[in-house]
């Protein structure tokens, strides 16, 4: 930036600018320019030549990159009103106070320039202020009263906090003068209390940004005294409770951000005829809130709306028709909530419309040409649950990028329509009722084009080609699973980052796929579950270093577990159950040392548990059920401190159970909430699967997986006595020990393992009584103490007595009396 050309600045401004930069380091030369006398002329400096002397009135050094200090003899710049030393790295400790005496700025912006700031009583002397721009500076060690000080400068217009980390020491005024403020940004400032009253006197804000912060509280009534405002972004928040009518007010709102609260109720100030909102908003967004009641019929009358978004709500009832006279609509976005009926045909007229997402609805019915007649700017389509019905030979007038259409009825042949889509990237057709012999070779020549691939939970048929996702493709996700495939598996591209080919008819070696790669493998996922694979998994893992989900279970798989697999040093979750592998486990697997799930159950795995086994620090899942270990349970697995199921059942272990069992800290602490475990960036993609014996039965979880802890060491040769430890484990909900020698007494404190859902100890040698403590045990659904030697009095609880006999029967006369006879 120079001044016009003419101008010649006086020679002690020219003296104070090159003093000012001796003490600055340039390492980027932009201020090389600054050399002899006409200082008018430099980058960065404006001068005024309107008057009689020329002076420097402006000097914008924003984005120079500048370093070292800052040299007071920019006071010598007495007619300077505008000061932006924004994007540097200045390395002042605070912020000087000589800023103070430039008294005649109007502009001044710090941002992103200075770490923190201690003092700035200085900007009450700069009384003709009107930006006053301290974004990405920490104001946390700042004087008690600073806002204060900032909020008496009547001419401010625009103040701009953004990330400044006000709390906990932001002070709390009563008053305030920003009567003239125009924009107001406090947004990432860490603010935890409710808006303050001064907020709804600022009546002359235009925008006014509070969002990411933990404002909290209701909003008042009083917001309708903002009737200047245009921008209103809340967003990120913990506002809570009905929005007040009187929001549909602000006449001159362009923009509305509410989302991320805990508002709810019905959004009455959009729907109320009398109110002015909608004359001028362009952007509403609700998104991630509580609301709740239909859509207001109303919203069609806003026509200068371009965005609408209300995902994550509890919206109900159908769409209103009204919404297709929205002539400036550009996007749509209501995913996520309660919407029901059918999509309206007057979509069809929302020529602009660029983005509509309505999936993770109760949308149903018919979805037509009709519909989509008029969208020539449609980029991205997401709906679920419709009916596609369109002549075979429809061409849409749109170019998608996006096609989500799961839970479509696309089918039975495969939607030639795709075809003219030549921009697509992303494509969902899963679970669409597709039952296609092949897929059409045009179609697999289109997937050098996508960067995600969802075909799963149809009937299509057929062999797969080689995957070549391009090298540019974010994700490269491919979800082929679930489908009847068949033939060699395909080889993919470097630039598949989940592919999924689970549950279909693939047959043959998976070494074309893993030891002929087409560079080095970007892939994080592989699933080859439940298909008909055979052979030995090849030694050659080393080129696929970044995968953290392997799952070959289901196959046909035998021999060893290759030690290159060790290389995997990312790898979370091991599936090989339901093969016929042997041997041992190879010392290699040590190195992945990020596993949290091992499951090798139903193989013919030989050998003692390896003691190193617990040395996995994150490991959830340890299932082991259905091999052929033999020796004792080591007691370097009491190391385990993170696992949660735990499954030996059906080996040759002998021994006694680890006193230090009770180490488990998710069976010993009382959980909350639990998250699914995935591994896929896909939202509905692969989450982790398990299948787990527990009260009797197998059963599959996933959703509820990470809530789930269970101990099964069934149908071994363990023996002693069941350790009084195990009753440490409160948050255990399922304990299988039958099948074994145990002998002695059921533990006295049994009571204490309150939320146990099962618990099986039949078919061993366990005498005594039934502690009488096992009445606590309300959660019981499936208890099993059959054949063993017990005697004496079935405690008398509800939950025991409402139990079958079959829990009890093979056991001591005594007890077997007491169980027929009350």
């Amino acid at each position: 930036m120079v001044s016009l050309v003419g101008a010649v600045c006086s020679d002690r401004e020219a003296k104070a600018l090159l003093n000012f930069k001796q003490e600055l380091v340039d390492s980027s030369d932009f201020l090389s320019d600054w050399v002899g006398k006409d200082c008018c002329k430099w980058n960065g400096v404006i001068c005024d030549i309107k008057t009689e002397n020329t002076s420097v009135v402006q000097l914008n050094l924003q984005g120079f990159g500048l370093d070292g200090m800052l040299n007071p003899s920019l006071v010598q710049l007495d007619k300077l009103n505008y000061l932006d030393l924004s994007s540097n790295t200045f390395s002042e400790t605070s912020l000087p106070s000589f800023l103070g005496s430039l008294h005649n700025l109007r502009y001044l912006n710090l941002s992103r320039s200075f770490d923190s700031v201690e003092n700035i009583q200085w900007l009450s002397n700069l009384s003709s202020l009107q930006y006053l721009g301290m974004s990405y500076i920490d104001l946390e060690n700042a004087s008690s009263n600073w806002f204060h000080t900032v909020t008496m400068i009547p001419s401010l217009l625009e103040l701009h906090l953004r990330y400044c980390n006000l709390y906990p020491n932001f002070p709390s005024i009563s008053y305030s003068n920003l009567t003239s403020l125009k924009v107001l940004d406090l947004s990432y400032t860490g603010l935890n209390s409710t808006l303050p009253e001064w907020f709804y006197n600022l009546i002359s804000i235009e925008k006014l940004d509070i969002h990411y912060n933990n404002f909290r509280g209701t909003i008042s009534e009083a917001i309708s005294n903002l009737v200047n405002l245009t921008n209103l972004d809340i967003s990120s928040n913990d506002f809570e409770g009905e929005i007040p009518e009187t929001l549909g007010n602000l006449c001159n709102l362009q923009s509305l951000d509410l989302s991320d609260n805990y508002f709810k109720g019905e959004v009455y100030f959009l729907a109320n005829p009398s109110s002015c909102i909608g004359s001028s908003l362009t952007l509403i967004s609700l998104n991630g809130n509580q609301f709740s009641g239909p859509l207001p019929e109303k919203l069609g009358s806003f026509k200068n709306l371009e965005y609408l978004s209300f995902m994550s709500n509890s919206f109900s009832g159908p769409i209103p028709s009204s919404l297709g006279e929205l002539s400036s609509l550009k996007m749509l976005n209501g995913f996520f909530n309660k919407l029901n009926g059918s999509l309206p045909e007057s979509f069809g007229r929302l020529s602009k419309l660029r983005i509509l997402r309505l999936a993770f609805n109760a949308l149903e019915g018919i979805i037509s040409e009709a519909h989509f007649a008029n969208l020539t700017s449609l980029e991205e389509l997401e709906v679920h649950s419709l009916v596609f019905k369109l002549k075979p030979d429809w061409i849409p007038p749109f170019q998608l990028q996006v096609a989500n259409l799961q839970a479509c009825q696309l089918g039975p042949r495969f939607p030639k329509w795709l075809q003219t889509q030549k921009n697509i990237s992303r494509i969902d057709i899963s679970n669409a009722g597709i039952a296609e012999t092949v897929v059409p070779a045009w179609f697999w020549n289109m997937t050098n084009q996508f960067s995600f691939l969802n075909l799963s939970h149809n009937q299509i048929h057929g062999q797969v080609p080689d995957l070549l996702i391009p090298d540019d493709a974010s994700g490269g996700l491919v979800y082929l699973n679930s489908n009847r495939f068949m033939g060699k598996l395909p080889r993919i591209s470097p630039r598949v980052g989940e592919l999924d080919l689970s549950d279909n008819l693939f047959n043959g070696s998976i070494s074309a796929l893993l030891c002929n790669p087409l560079g080095k493998m970007n892939t994080r996922m592989l699933h080859l579950s439940g298909n008909q694979l055979s052979g030995e998994i090849p030694d050659c893992w080393s080129d696929w270093w970044n995968l953290e989900s392997v799952s070959l279970a289901g196959n046909y798989l035998t021999g060893e577990i290759p030690a290159s697999i060790g290389s995997i040093n990312t790898l979370r979750s091991l599936h090989l159950r339901n093969n016929s592998l042997s041997g041992e486990l190879p010392s290699a697997l040590l190195k992945c040392r990020e596993l949290r799930v091992i499951d090798i159950s139903e193989n013919h795995f030989t050998g003692n548990i390896p003691k190193w086994i617990g040395e996995y620090l994150f490991l959830l899942i340890l299932r082991l059920r259905f091999n052929k270990f033999h020796g004792v349970i080591p007691q370097q697995l009491c190391h385990l401190g993170s696992v949660q199921i735990l499954d030996f059942a059906h080996n040759n272990l002998s021994g006694t159970i680890p006193r230090c069992f009770n180490n488990f800290t998710p069976m010993t602490t009382l959980q909350k909430d639990g998250d699914t475990i995935s591994y896929s960036e896909y939202f509905g993609g692969p989450i982790e699967i398990a299948s787990l014996v527990t009260k009797g039965r197998e059963f599959e979880y996933s959703n509820t997986l990470t809530l789930l802890t269970i101990m099964d060491l069934s149908d071994n040769s363990l023996s002693g006595d069941i350790p009084e430890e195990l009753t440490n484990l409160i948050s255990l909900r399922s304990l299988n020990l039958s099948r074994n020698h145990f002998t002695g007494r059921v533990p006295n404190k049994i009571g204490n393992m309150s939320i146990l859902e099962s618990l099986d100890l039949s078919k061993n040698e366990l005498s005594g009584s039934i502690p009488q403590s096992m009445v606590n045990l309300t959660f019981l659904s499936h208890l099993n103490l059959s054949y063993n030697n017990l005697s004496g009095k079935i405690p008398s609880g509800t939950q025991l007595l409402s139990l079958p006999n079959s829990s009890f029967i093979g056991n001591g006369r005594n007890l077997v009396l007491l169980l027929f006879i009350e």
